[in-house]
């Protein structure tokens, strides 16, 4: 459901940039960005590279960035029953966002990818 939009993100990502991070930085690059849960269900492919760009979306649909002492594991992307993306936020993040909707907000997140590029989009709304 969306009400009143507070924030609206978007980031397109080529899929090899994250292949080569973790081929070059290996189980390091992985667990300083995605979370336990996330590692856990990762599904291969371009799993990976959706989520980091639908991290870097929901911060710019918050607006701060990592600004204000927002880390990457604020930010969890898994699936519902249905396989629909659902963004789990805590900590810092989600104090900045329940701020900016002066209560609880709500987020949608769609994920797509073709073979070489992933692209997530990120509503905040009240």
């Amino acid at each position: 459901m969306i009400g009143i939009i507070l924030g609206l993100g978007s980031d397109i990502i080529d899929i090899a940039r994250i292949d080569a991070l973790i081929s070059r930085f290996g189980k390091r690059f992985i667990v300083k960005i995605f979370t336990p849960a996330e590692i856990a269900a990762f599904r291969g492919g371009a799993y990976y590279a959706k989520r980091y760009a639908a991290k870097e979306a929901f911060l710019k649909a918050l607006g701060t960035g990592f600004a204000k002492g927002i880390k990457w594991h604020d930010m969890e992307i898994l699936n519902d029953e249905l396989g629909k993306p659902v963004m789990n936020v805590y900590g810092n993040a989600k104090k900045i966002m329940d701020n900016l909707a002066s209560g609880q907000a709500h987020i949608n997140v769609s994920l797509s990818d073709t073979s070489t590029i992933a692209f997530a989009v990120v509503v905040i709304s009240k």
